[in-house]
């Protein structure tokens, strides 16, 4: 029935191939069910336009009728018209939207994905981008800056005055936003009557307004550092201006890396003087999220190397995370030494490529999770800081296992912008919030070097940044408004999706710091600031002899390096990983997502009960972090990831509890279960850190660490949210 009333109109609209609406017909009965459409269409407010959104598979579509495939790519608008007129005659001969009175009321979004490879572009090719103009192209890059959404008409209704003429009625004259067009083509008042020649006159009230905002989108292969003191104006070479409408304009961070598929188009925009000009923009289709930690195609099981380790650890649960941060960086660093940071590194890595895959757990899992605060609503890694007397392999250590994350960036305080900066766009006129060194590696990690080194207003921020999770942006306050912020009128934040990895100098500057007898000096950091680190790891054993020692291994290792024309000698030991080896299983580590049991969950609410009431008493120094308990949580997810268990249990729970203590102790001096950092260890005592002597002082610790929350936690997990 619905095919007769197809050709009807057909015959009324010689234009149209009858073909091409049989296809689309087919596709669009396949994958939309117009009676769950027009209920949920029906519980919408009352409107004159009705928007519906189709989600086509290009590649699908071509398989199964090449003309129309390749007229969504080069005809869109004409490809949308189809589809248009397919959804409104089945609405009206189903008779199931009773409201729909003419097709001009039916807006069809087409939502496209799997592009052909033909077209998928390089954003950097600026040529062949020109060659594909008015095509559908898909381009992948990363966003660098992002404008403050602002308003456009998506659709406004027109009548003629007169009374008589059949232009008067109010489904005649509905216009709808088409890709490309200014708004002064949407909307304007020399619109006249193609019956009578009378000026039509708009229906206000009719107007539908939707947000829209334009992004640059650069190459995901050129790092752009954000340049300081962009105040006024900034222009990005080699950068693709994309505007985005609707629910797309939420689909986007800064930083963030992604796919978008849509439409080259010139439009009319206002530059600096009053005479507009064209601008090249992109209209953006649909954005489709990059996954930066993805598991090699030409090799997706875990090799053999990490599988014989992974069998020779099973005697113990601790085992096989020490034994990796054992092997890391061996060529930077010996073996042993800074293998608590090394650790900590690690699990960092490990966190930052769990972040960066999509949550797929239960329900129950994730409100469990939401429940403590700890995983699901975190998009970043573990914040990771060091604190030694010497930082210079500390730093080198953790600029090269920043490498070993697909996605890093190492500020520069001379060159770059920590923060980002609020400009303006010299081609359309807005406010743009560029990209700074914190939000340019979303889903990865940020290296800035030694905080030792920055001013104190610059730590007063980046304090306020890991506090928010988001870095915030100075705007006009008529653009906070427009964009719907009410307790922040003045700023806009965007979220922060990148671990932080730093270093601190612990010999002191002589400046009001945390200062403790049996603790570091922290210079100028304050408690607030270090408090908002996941992991604080002090490479200092408090022991001339064994420092000493340390840098007695840090120097014979480089000079066997530099004498040697291979890395052979720093692989005697058949348990060490390559770095190939190490990201491999980071890999794998990250696309694990454990889930949290209640044994982990308990303990970990045990301990920070117990450490909060000891700590308040004022015995052991200082307070416990209000992050504490969602650090615990995170670096207890990292380990058993890094252990490749599917579960967090009450193992992983102990050794984060154990990580966590010992940054208590790095920053504070003091601990309430006896903990004392132990930074380096030589090869003679492997197996008091690495073997079964190192797994029986770990199962020490967890029975000494029970008895602690049974004593001082009041009943445990359950007396936390009664307190």
């Amino acid at each position: 029935m619905v095919r007769e009333e197809i050709g009807a109109v057909v015959l009324v609209n010689v234009l149209m191939d009858f073909d091409l609406l049989e296809q689309a017909l087919s596709y669009t009965f396949l994958h939309l069910d117009f009676s769950q459409q027009a209920q949920q269409l029906g519980r919408e407010a009352p409107s004159v336009v009705h928007r519906i959104v189709l989600k086509l598979n290009v590649e699908e579509l071509h398989k199964q009728n090449e003309r129309l495939g390749s007229l969504v790519l080069t005809s869109f608008e004409e490809a949308t018209k189809i589809f248009q007129l397919v959804c409104f005659t089945s609405f009206k001969t189903l008779d199931l939207l009773p409201s729909l009175k003419s097709r001009s009321q039916l807006s069809v979004v087409l939502r496209l994905s799997n592009i052909p490879s033909k077209n998928c572009l390089p954003i950097d090719d600026a040529l062949l981008i020109r060659s594909h103009l008015d095509e559908i192209v898909q381009l992948e890059g990363q966003v660098y800056s992002k404008s403050v959404p602002d308003l456009y008409t998506q659709s406004a209704r027109y009548r003629c005055p007169a009374v008589a003429c059949p232009g008067s009625d109010p489904y005649r004259y509905i216009r709808l936003h088409c890709n490309g067009a200014s708004e002064a083509e949407t909307i304007r008042g020399h619109f006249s009557c193609e019956y009578c020649g009378h000026d039509l006159q708009e229906d206000v009230k009719s107007r539908v307004l939707s947000d829209r905002c334009y992004i640059q989108l650069i190459s995901s292969d050129v790092t752009v550092p954000a340049t300081s003191g962009l105040s006024s104006t900034a222009t990005l070479h080699r950068a693709i201006t994309v505007v985005l409408r609707d629910d797309l304009v939420k689909s986007v961070s800064i930083g963030q890396r992604c796919r978008i598929v849509g439409q080259r188009l010139f439009e009319a925009a206002q530059g600096q003087t009053q005479q507009a000009h064209l601008v090249c923009t992109f209209e953006a289709n649909n954005v489709q999220p990059i996954c930066n930690f993805t598991l090699p195609i030409a090799n997706p099981a875990i090799n053999d190397k990490i599988s014989k380790l992974k069998q020779a650890c099973a005697y113990s649960p601790w085992a096989f995370p020490a034994t990796v941060a054992y092997s890391l960086a061996a060529l930077i660093c010996p073996p042993g030494v800074f293998h608590r940071l090394k650790l900590a590194i690690l699990l960092s890595l490990v966190s930052a490529a769990d972040s960066a895959t999509e949550n797929t757990g239960s329900e129950e899992q994730q409100d469990l999770e939401e429940e403590i605060g700890a995983i699901s609503n975190r998009q970043h890694g573990l914040h990771v800081l060091s604190i030694s007397s010497d930082d210079l392999i500390p730093g080198r250590l953790m600029s090269y296992c920043s490498q070993l994350s697909p996605i890093s960036f190492k500020h520069n305080q001379i060159t770059s912008d920590l923060f980002g900066a609020t400009c303006k766009d010299t081609a359309t006129g807005g406010t743009l919030l560029s990209a700074g060194s914190l939000l340019l590696p979303a889903r990865g990690l940020c290296f800035l070097g030694n905080l030792s080194q920055y001013k104190k207003d610059t730590l007063s921020k980046l304090q306020q940044v890991l506090e928010d999770d988001s870095v915030a942006f100075p705007v006009p306050t008529h653009h906070a408004h427009a964009s719907g912020s009410k307790s922040q009128k003045d700023y806009i934040h965007s979220p922060l999706q990148c671990g932080v990895w730093c270093y601190a100098d612990g010999n002191g500057n002589g400046k009001k710091a945390v200062r403790n007898k049996s603790s570091m000096n922290l210079a100028s950091l304050s408690k607030a600031l270090i408090d908002r680190f996941d992991i604080v790891v002090n490479t200092n054993s408090g022991s001339v002899i064994a420092e000493d020692l340390a840098e007695l291994r840090v120097c014979q290792a480089l000079l066997e390096a530099s004498c040697s024309q291979s890395s052979a000698s720093l692989d005697h030991t058949e348990y060490l990983l390559d770095d190939t080896d190490i990201q491999h299983l980071i890999y794998h580590a990250g696309a694990k997502k454990p889930t949290l049991t209640r044994g982990s969950q308990d303990l970990i609410r045990s301990f920070y009960m117990a450490s909060r009431r000891m700590r308040s008493s004022g015995a052991f120094g200082t307070d416990m972090p209000a992050t504490a308990i969602q650090s615990m949580t995170c670096i207890a997810a990292a380990h058993a990831a890094l252990c490749l268990r599917s579960e967090v249990t009450e193992d992983d729970a102990t050794a984060a509890i154990l990580l966590f203590e010992e940054a208590m102790v790095a920053c504070y001096g003091t601990s309430v279960v006896n903990v004392m950092a132990q930074p380096h260890f030589r090869d003679q005592d492997l197996d008091v850190y690495l073997g079964e002597q190192h797994c029986a002082h770990m199962r020490q610790f967890q029975t000494q660490l029970r008895h602690f929350c049974a004593v001082h936690a009041n009943g445990g997990g359950s007396s936390l949210w009664e307190e």
